[in-house]
């Protein structure tokens, strides 16, 4: 028979020991998604690039053909809820979805050192495999979307949330 304090001191140890895949799920991806009509692919999709250059983030992969588009991570400013440094990126997603009407999906994933301490220096140079993930910055994603649904309604474009929802679950 187990007894409840074994059972939670192999929970602590489990999470002092940093394999939290096995101990907890991953955060759920927060996707906002708008479908765009009345403008081109091409066109949107500069659009979209345009909008993160100049929030600051830099882009690391993209491919037009597939709609897809990856930032590098941008460092900020330490959580205070877990006392570490944290990076964020976006990835963007872009579907044609009927005659002249296309669904764009971004999100912003963020990633956490929960050991880094407040002051952490060098967190550029910290391995991937020290990172762990935070869910997503789901505030920065709406706003990058506001930006994007801005510039576009100034070229006379369209602008809808999807169906059945209100744009902001995948």
């Amino acid at each position: 028979m187990i007894r409840p304090l074994t059972v939670v001191l192999m929970l602590i140890a489990c999470l002092l020991s940093g394999v939290l895949g096995g101990c907890a799920a991953m955060p759920e991806a927060r996707w906002v998604e708008r479908r765009f009509g009345d403008i081109g692919y091409q066109s949107l999709y500069t659009v979209v690039l345009a909008s993160l250059d100049d929030a600051g983030y830099l882009v690391r992969s993209r491919d037009p053909d597939a709609g897809r588009v990856e930032t590098d991570w941008a460092y900020g400013m330490s959580q205070q809820e877990v006392r570490g440094p944290s990076r964020r990126k976006v990835v963007v997603e872009l579907d044609d979805e009927a005659a002249d009407w296309y669904m764009l999906r971004l999100r912003v994933p963020q990633q956490v050192v929960r050991k880094g301490g407040l002051l952490a220096k060098g967190v550029r140079n910290i391995p991937d495999d020290k990172w762990e993930g935070y869910g997503d910055d789901e505030m920065e994603a709406q706003l990058l979307m506001a930006k994007i649904q801005s510039i576009l309604r100034l070229s006379g474009a369209t602008a809808e949330r999807p169906p059945g929802g209100v744009g902001t679950d995948r």
